[in-house]
């Protein structure tokens, strides 16, 4: 896992196989939280962990909307 560390209204880009971007940008910060925002294709889906499961969101390749393998886990 790569960690960073950014300051209100710092952006992180992310940049796919394909050559898209994926902007991330801390919106605000107070104590117990911080507000990220996200920009990227929207054939791209972006889900919260918790949703998914921490498992199986740890590092999976980002694919387009209708073309999801089963399970494509990298490294």
């Amino acid at each position: 896992m790569l960690v960073l560390s950014r300051k209100k209204q710092e952006e992180i880009i992310v940049l796919t196989p394909q050559g898209e971007q994926i902007l991330l940008k801390v919106i605000k910060i107070n104590e117990s939280s911080i507000r990220i925002g996200l920009e990227a294709n929207p054939d791209y889906q972006i889900i919260r962990g918790e949703l998914m499961g921490a498992r199986s969101c740890r590092r999976r390749e980002l694919v387009p909307v209708g073309n999801e393998p089963a399970h494509s886990e990298v490294g």
